[in-house]
């Protein structure tokens, strides 16, 4: 388990794909192995048991020949079955010298078997040459057909034994073949079945292992995400895959991220100590600019009313240069109307020296007017500052 909480998630899903290939490895070198063997076993049946068994068989089927041409022979009274008898006794010994080159393991039994034939043939054929000849005493007859029955029957028995140990390699080299197929049979279900359990503990061991990682993760951030926006909570790493990387970088912005909001907490402190500063001060800026407020609304009726006496003064001197007009026209009409002229030219320069004096005073109240515009113009620098 620890092995597979080192492990990332790629190679704990190729574990899987490992397994199998190596039971499938496994499955395949058993069925190789098994089907090897098989294949020897068949080559050597083929090529040795097999041929063994077919040439012993022939052979048995050429001793009853052999032994009917030599009777048939006796009693037909021709050669010619003779010369036929020979030529399968040849035949017999060429399948044993067979035998022999195929399986050198049988020489030592083919060479007796051999003796045995040679044995057999040539007093059967010695005896039978002798009663077609006439060459053959009737006493002795009866000697020599015990001494033939003796050695055929010798021959027979040692012929049949080869040929049923001959058998018996073929049938046991089936039986072994056969028990290799269904060794291989069984191998391999029973490869199939550990693979499959293998399969199925990996596949859960890997699943289980994603899976509680994938759900502690979860766990965690429902946890932190109902938490009231706490930044001390962290989430755990279960594992050292790409979710356990995942965890490990999670927790280091959750670090960052918190020590970013206990900075900002610090300046919003800060902050709200400067501002109690600023309020009293704002407090003072702003009465003063409700004071200068009040002055410029004073100056600005200063300002009309000033407006109105100039105005004022304009239609004096504007009546003044009226009557200096009909004082000119008088004095032309004669000395009678120059007493009125003067006297009215001593009106006007009284009223000149009214309007004189109504000069003199706005020009000081423009005087007035730009030390109040100095003024405003200072509390408007001052308003910037502020």
């Amino acid at each position: 388990m620890r092995f597979f909480s080192v492990l990332s998630i790629r190679y704990k899903i190729l574990s899987i794909a490992v397994v199998a290939l190596v039971g499938f490895g496994a499955y395949f070198a058993v069925n190789f192995s098994v089907a090897s063997a098989n294949a020897e076993r068949l080559e050597h049946m083929r090529n040795m048991v097999f041929p063994a068994l077919e040439r012993s068989e022939q052979n048995l089927a050429r001793l009853k020949k052999i032994a009917n041409l030599l009777n048939q022979a006796v009693a037909t009274e021709e050669e010619e079955m003779v010369d036929e008898a020979v030529a399968t006794a040849e035949a017999m010994a060429a399948a044993f010298n067979e035998i022999a080159e195929l399986d050198p393991g049988q020489a030592a039994s083919i060479e007796g078997l051999q003796q045995g034939l040679s044995g057999y043939f040539t007093l059967a054929k010695a005896m039978t040459l002798d009663l077609l000849n006439g060459a053959i005493e009737p006493g002795r007859i009866q000697a020599r057909v015990q001494a033939m029955q003796a050695e055929l029957q010798a021959f027979s028995e040692s012929l049949t034994r080869f040929r049923d140990d001959r058998r018996g390699a073929f049938n046991q080299a089936v039986d072994r073949a056969n028990e290799a197929a269904q060794f291989g049979i069984n191998s391999g279900v029973f490869i199939g079945i550990v693979l499959v359990v293998v399969l199925a503990a990996t596949a859960f061991v890997v699943a289980a292992g994603i899976m509680r990682s994938i759900t502690g993760v979860s766990a965690g951030l429902k946890e932190i995400a109902g938490g009231g926006g706490d930044l001390t909570q962290r989430l755990k790493a279960q594992s050292q895959d790409e979710l356990g990387q995942l965890v490990t970088y999670f927790n280091t912005f959750m670090e960052k991220l918190q020590g970013i909001i206990g900075e900002l907490q610090g300046y919003a402190g800060q902050v709200g100590v400067a501002a109690d500063k600023i309020a009293p001060l704002a407090r003072i800026g702003r009465e003063s600019m409700e004071r200068q407020r009040a002055d410029t609304i004073q100056v600005a009726s200063a300002s009309n009313e000033m407006a109105a006496t100039v105005t004022e003064v304009a239609r004096n001197t504007e009546h003044a240069a009226g009557v200096a007009a009909e004082a000119n026209d008088a004095a032309q009409q004669g000395n009678t109307v120059i007493n009125e002229a003067v006297d009215t030219i001593q009106r006007l320069a009284g009223d000149v020296e009214e309007g004189a004096t109504a000069v003199n005073q706005l020009s000081d109240d423009s005087e007035n007017i730009g030390a109040v515009l100095d003024v405003i113009r200072g509390i408007a620098e001052q308003t910037n500052l502020l």
